[in-house]
């Protein structure tokens, strides 16, 4: 049984349907709370991770501890100015892998950027 004051949210996710509830600590105006649970009864909890980090775009890099660890299956990629390609970054869920090659973009840099999905070797 937890005291204090608590914040929460119930949604569905657009993509699948399946419901979330999400509760954490009331810590007031401008501060962070130190943590949030993430509920779903529906399906295997990796899936549900998976999913709700793909919808927000986030990444375990976001986070300071997953009970369900989640593979890294996106790289973001440059070529660099010799035409060869140089592996930047990995994520785990390709909304966050494009919303930084979108950030590298935004540089006006001439170099390339993308993304593409690793393969079971290179995972």
């Amino acid at each position: 049984m937890a005291l204090g004051w608590f914040e929460g949210l119930e949604f569905a996710s657009p993509m699948s349907g399946r419901q979330y509830a999400l509760t954490g600590p009331l810590k007031g105006p401008g501060k962070v709370p130190a943590f949030t649970y993430v509920r779903s009864e529906d399906g295997d909890p990796a899936d549900s991770i998976a999913e709700l980090f793909e919808y927000l775009a986030l990444d375990h890099a976001d986070t300071s501890y997953l009970k369900t660890p989640m593979p890294l299956r996106w790289k973001l990629l440059r070529r660099d100015d010799n035409g060869h390609p140089f592996e930047i970054s990995r994520f785990s869920c390709r909304s966050k892998a494009l919303k930084k090659q979108a950030e590298f973009e935004r540089r006006a840099h001439k170099q390339t950027y993308w993304v593409e999905e690793c393969n079971e070797a290179s995972a």
